[in-house]
């Protein structure tokens, strides 16, 4: 697909860099021509200096010409100009990055006055994961399908585990447990597992199921978790702006650290005020002990500066936080965060990506089986697709068993008028049916599950 990206910040050239390795046909806007020098000596793109609002730029990028454009500069109404623009010179697609909460409330009425076909909204996207987080405080990721009614989780098996050494089989059999593991993560090895597959103390498993289904498991497996009622947030973001309305709808307690005075009284103007604002250095320690640090059941790290969330972590970690979860913008940094055990982190990026990527992907695939939703986990070395089967002859009215499906995919369940089915072998599939599948390589349609 000929794809045209305007904007070559962190998101952009996350972006750029997941596309690149998907084999599109790549150009970069950008009005910095060193910043549009440095990603064409790294990636195998063209690049255009100038301003994405022009249409001699985006004439010069080939827009009429483009399947989809991107527009992820730093400035919202940037973005919306130049998708209209885009559209109106020829875009087939576009896709366009907000984050100002005011357009967040009026989604709608931008989508449709500019003609954008995706609006990406990081800082709300990143705010619902972090609240399915919190729900789920036993994983360090969770992707959500079906409105939060089916889940996926990564759960680290712990030292004398009752599902350590037993087969995934054996584990779910004596159990009663119905669930699908998705993959299992050792030492930096994927395996789409089968019911043979062994589990050991220190693997990281991907299970997807219902949440109940999935609270019960846990139990099971020994794996100790405390329910959030109380979350500390250090850093008055649009992230904890987003969280914090969330939170409050289900009834926990929140309490925002923040060190600017006048970022407090905007967020003391737009959330309730059960919300508790606190205006304060969130870096200093001595803040945080005075505010009961230790009393809370999660503490989420979401100042702008990654150093800063990496050392709070750790200080609520020490006092005995029970879930903690860092935003980090640096990739590199990921590692460093394992090194300290602290396994509980979200990227904006990554979030930002994974909704492009969707989008793309769909719009590749064949119309009658496209990509309802993508998501990458377990250090992006796992995607869990949903897909429409809509009447596939090559899956309707066919057992799992039947089907020659590729190795590195497994089909993990099955949505059939609201019903959630964990499947088996002997399951099959309706006309109408959706599909949730795990695969250790791209997949861009239904079809491409089998071999």
């Amino acid at each position: 697909m000929k794809i045209v990206i305007a904007g070559c910040g962190k998101i952009g050239t996350s972006i750029i860099k997941y596309l690149c390795k998907e084999g599109h046909s790549i150009t970069v806007i950008d009005q910095n021509k060193e910043l549009i020098n440095s990603i064409i000596n790294v990636y195998d793109v063209g690049g255009v200096s100038g301003s994405c609002t022009s249409t001699v730029t985006l004439k010069e990028a080939n827009i009429n010409k483009c399947n989809i454009y991107i527009s992820v500069t730093g400035d919202d109404e940037t973005n919306f100009v130049s998708c209209k623009v885009a559209k109106e010179l020829g875009a087939k697609k576009t896709i366009c990055r907000f984050r100002d909460t005011d357009y967040t409330e009026q989604a709608e009425l931008m989508r449709d006055l500019f003609g954008i076909d995706m609006l990406v909204n990081p800082e709300f996207a990143v705010a619902k994961d972090l609240f399915y987080r919190l729900r789920f405080p036993y994983s360090s990721e969770v992707s959500y399908f079906e409105k939060g009614r089916v889940i996926s989780v990564e759960v680290k098996i712990p030292e004398g585990s009752p599902a350590a050494n037993k087969t995934i089989s054996e584990f779910v059999e004596n159990n009663d447990s119905k669930i699908i593991v998705g993959a299992i993560l050792r030492e930096d090895n994927l395996e789409i597992p089968n019911g043979e597959s062994l589990i050991l103390a220190g693997d990281v498993l991907n299970i997807i199921s219902t949440p109940e289904n999935i609270d019960s498991v846990i139990k099971n497996m020994g794996i100790p978790y405390k329910r959030v009622k109380s979350v500390l947030i250090v850093g008055g973001s649009r992230i904890s702006y987003h969280l914090s309305n969330l939170l409050f709808d289900i009834g926990v307690d929140v309490k925002i650290v923040e060190s600017s005075t006048i970022r407090c009284k905007e967020l003391a103007e737009r959330l309730n005020s059960n919300v508790e604002i606190v205006q304060a250095d969130g870096t200093n320690e001595q803040v945080l002990a005075e505010e009961g640090i230790e009393s809370y059941d999660a503490c989420l790290t979401l100042t702008g500066h990654d150093e800063e969330n990496i050392l709070i972590s750790l200080f609520a970690k020490t006092n005995g936080v029970g879930t903690v979860i860092t935003k980090l913008n640096n990739d590199k940094l990921v590692e460093i965060l394992d090194k300290l055990e602290l396994n509980g982190k979200i990227s904006p990026k990554k979030v930002t990506v994974n909704q492009v990527l969707y989008f793309i992907r769909s719009n590749r695939a064949k119309e009658e089986n496209t990509i309802e939703k993508l998501r990458m986990t377990m250090d992006d070395k796992l995607e869990i697709l949903e897909f429409n089967v809509n009447g596939n002859d090559d899956f309707v009215s066919k057992e799992i068993k039947q089907l020659k499906i590729r190795p590195g995919v497994l089909i993990a369940c099955i949505i059939r008028k609201g019903k959630i089915i964990i499947p088996s072998g002997e399951d099959y599939f309706d006309a109408d049916d959706k599909v949730i599948v795990c695969a250790k390589s791209s997949v861009n349609s239904l079809d491409g599950i089998l071999r």
